[in-house]
């Protein structure tokens, strides 16, 4: 008896925007969106979607970058102010993006150990352009995401995120409610 509401928020980032250099910065700033806010920083963030029963994620894709919110639509309003929040004023700290940098070098150093992983990373450096963004992993390779630090996950959110481009797709029972509104 539980009526969802889903927010998606497709932002026109693609992957060719990344700077050579810090290939996988996209990954690394979206990963830190729901880890606080300069109006709620660290954990405290997370607390507030989870007391109103919000779901956050974030999808990273060699064409852009979706943020996604699920919430039960009696709580629709408050979570989506914080929604709104981490998309538009994210913390992005210093030891959150060196957090994330870990965990993706871990999964690089995982897809090289694992056949299917490394067949298809294979396949893509053979079938595109070198100098093609689609012949590397999307969440960058191990040698660029090395060097993305806090400064270059927040140069890339203040450069790249914003509502140029942007689609806010809802859907759900809104309870009368008026999405645009909302919006």
């Amino acid at each position: 008896g539980q009526h969802v509401v889903s927010a998606h928020l497709v932002l026109d980032t693609p992957l060719a925007g990344e700077d050579r250099e810090h290939e996988g910065v996209a990954t690394i700033a979206a990963r830190t969106l729901d880890e606080g806010t300069r109006a709620h920083p660290g954990e405290e963030f997370a607390e507030l979607l989870e007391t109103e029963g919000a779901g956050f994620g974030i999808e990273v894709s060699l064409s852009g970058l979706q943020a996604v919110l699920d919430v039960p639509a009696s709580h629709l309003e408050r979570a989506f102010e914080l929604f709104s929040e981490a998309v538009t004023q994210p913390e992005i700290s210093d030891a959150d993006v060196a957090r994330h940098v870990q965990i993706r070098l871990a999964q690089i150093e995982q897809a090289y150990a694992n056949s299917a992983q490394l067949a298809s990373m294979v396949f893509r450096e053979s079938v595109f352009d070198p100098a093609s963004r689609a012949s590397r992993m999307s969440g960058g390779e191990a040698d660029s995401v090395a060097r993305v630090d806090g400064a270059a996950a927040r140069r890339f959110h203040a450069e790249q995120v914003g509502p140029a481009g942007a689609s806010l797709v809802l859907a759900g029972d809104f309870g009368g409610g008026d999405p645009p509104e909302l919006a």
